[in-house]
């Protein structure tokens, strides 16, 4: 990150984690302790939306290793149970 560009306070960075894992903006905005209105201010940041894509992205990757991992285990489990 530019040392030009602001840094994401604590309430913000809850709000990023908080909008991963929730339904909708209105419960993001909830378990935050944030009012919709700023959430969606936030939202319109750019270093905001920023680091909301990167840790989506983390999280997605993160998941996509493990399905890969599980169905890899599962096809050895597969082919092994067929031999026996």
């Amino acid at each position: 990150m530019n040392l030009n560009e602001k840094l994401l306070t604590s309430k913000q960075l809850l709000a990023i984690a908080n909008i991963i894992v929730s339904a909708t903006f209105e419960e993001a905005s909830r378990k935050s302790r944030v009012s919709k209105t700023t959430l969606y201010g936030w939202l319109k940041d750019e270093v905001f939306r920023r680091e909301l894509k990167r840790q989506r992205d983390e999280v997605i990757n993160f998941s996509l290793g493990r399905l890969k991992a599980a169905m890899t285990h599962s096809e050895i489990f597969h082919w092994v149970s067929r031999i026996a």
